[in-house]
């Protein structure tokens, strides 16, 4: 026995996500310090090391922690806003995100958001701090390090994207002591030093900072605030060369990603958000530049146009999957992205053998990590990494019989099938149990109650009259970039 260490997890099967893929059967991994000692089969394991507390057992599948690389801060306490209607629930985004939410309602969302990714086995997740581009948090570092020590409170990884709002300057945000109210002007260079303040103080052992920049349309957004738009997003990814970091972009299509690489701000640490209808020239570029794809094909986006994830992949690209977040009607159930995309794109290509379970598995795994710059901690089960590990119960009804238990873990299993969290070697939810869940619960229920009232909002939760018919009775509106049209 060479040691006793802090955490032994035992499995039926790991499914590591190493380079090699390989599958352990009857295996265990070792955990001390917060990293991964050793992976292998049980016995060597056991043989080897004794530990304070054991979890898992014949029944779980072990892998690492989900990794949603694409999301929005805020959206937990909104979510369904406006019923299906997406201009409806932008215009909601923005009356609460810069009209009536306080600190503690960003506090509330970010401990709600952060449980429900727990519960779904998202360990690291990246959040745009607001809901787009029209209402990005960016007037004071008290919302992003609100947020942050909330959200990684409960047990989570963060990288927390800031950035400025589109033109026009000055924006309006309300801010809130208490019960008293005071509106504020805030231009871009208040923007941007509010950014860089953040980027100074916020990393930390389970926070890292990302900046965000507005997606340029060229057949779009030229009007008297281009030429300061262009300038905006090259300040911003100059800023991100600055601090090593990544620039986030959200909302690309085509013609934004030849017009951005025309600004020289796209390189390996650049990410391209939903990147739907581009041309063979725009996804050669991709590929060509090392720019990273976030493909959400299971929200709203994936209904106005097609990423070309099968393209991206034949091309080379890096490319993951991500929810888009809480709302207006998202989840974190990573399993459901995986299998909504798989459906997704083979059903618009029409060609049922295009990615595969296994690749979509690592396209929220490792390949998301190594998007991100960290496959370096996280992303597989291998030693020296970080142990974000997550234990599936396998003794389920539609996980039974076991007979080909990686294909059913992929195919059948859900985010209530996970029973057991880990992130960076404490257990941060056992037999689906988290210690906050009910103070959570609560207080993000009072938060919300708080905001509509503030917002004026109660009527956006009305069903509509169409709600029971064949279909809405609104004409079809593109979603993106919905305000400039």
């Amino acid at each position: 026995m060479d040691s006793t260490i802090d955490l032994i997890v035992m499995a039926g099967l790991i499914v590591t996500m190493d380079q090699g893929r390989s599958l352990i059967t009857d295996g265990a991994v070792a955990v001390n310090d917060g990293k991964i000692l050793a992976v292998g089969p049980r016995d060597a394991i056991s043989q080897r090391y004794a530990a304070l507390k054991t979890v898992g057992g014949n029944h779980a599948i072990v892998m690492p922690g989900f990794i949603d690389g694409h999301s929005h801060a805020g959206h937990g306490l909104i979510r369904t806003m406006g019923s299906d209607d997406f201009p409806a629930f932008r215009e909601a985004c923005r009356k609460v995100y810069m009209e009536s939410a306080s600190l503690d309602f960003w506090a509330a969302e970010a401990r709600l958001s952060a449980l429900e990714r727990l519960k779904a086995g998202v360990t690291t997740a990246t959040l745009y701090l607001g809901g787009g581009d029209e209402n990005n948090r960016s007037d004071t570092p008290e919302v992003a390090t609100t947020y942050a020590a909330a959200f990684c409170g409960v047990g989570m990884k963060l990288v927390l994207g800031i950035g400025p709002t589109r033109p026009p300057f000055p924006r309006h945000y309300t801010h809130f002591r208490g019960d008293r109210a005071q509106t504020v002007e805030v231009n871009f260079d208040r923007q941007l030093s509010v950014c860089e303040e953040v980027a100074r103080i916020l990393p930390g052992a389970r926070t890292r900072v990302a900046f965000t920049a507005p997606v340029i349309n060229p057949a779009i957004h030229r009007d008297r605030h281009f030429r300061m738009l262009c300038e905006m997003a090259q300040t911003m990814k100059d800023l991100a060369r600055k601090y090593d970091t990544l620039l986030m972009i959200d909302g690309h299509r085509e013609g934004t990603v030849a017009f951005a690489n025309g600004l020289d701000i796209l390189d390996h640490r650049t990410l391209l958000s939903h990147a739907i209808g581009l041309k063979e020239d725009e996804v050669a570029l991709i590929a060509e530049l090392g720019a990273v794809v976030s493909n959400n094909a299971v929200s709203a986006s994936g209904t106005w146009d097609r990423c070309p994830l099968v393209e991206l992949l034949a091309a080379g690209a890096r490319v993951f999957l991500s929810s888009d977040g809480l709302a207006p009607d998202g989840g974190t159930d990573m399993f459901d992205v995986m299998r909504g995309a798989m459906r997704y794109h083979r059903s618009m290509c029409r060609n049922p053998n295009i990615l595969p379970p296994g690749r979509a598995l690592s396209l929220t795994t490792i390949e998301t990590a190594r998007a991100l710059g960290i496959d370096h901690e996280v992303g597989s089960i291998e030693p020296g990494k970080r142990a974000d590990i997550i234990l599936v119960d396998t003794q389920k009804p539609h996980l039974q019989p076991s007979v080909m238990p990686l294909h059913q873990l992929l195919m059948y299993a859900n985010a209530s099938d996970i029973d057991t969290v880990i992130v960076d070697g404490q257990v941060m939810m056992e037999n689906r149990q988290v210690a906050q869940q009910a103070e959570i619960l609560s207080a993000s229920q009072v938060e919300c109650q708080i905001m509509l009232d503030r917002s004026g909002l109660r009527t956006s939760l009305d069903l509509p009259k169409s709600f029971w018919s064949d279909s809405y009775d609104r004409p079809v509106r593109d979603g993106l970039n919905h305000h400039d049209r």
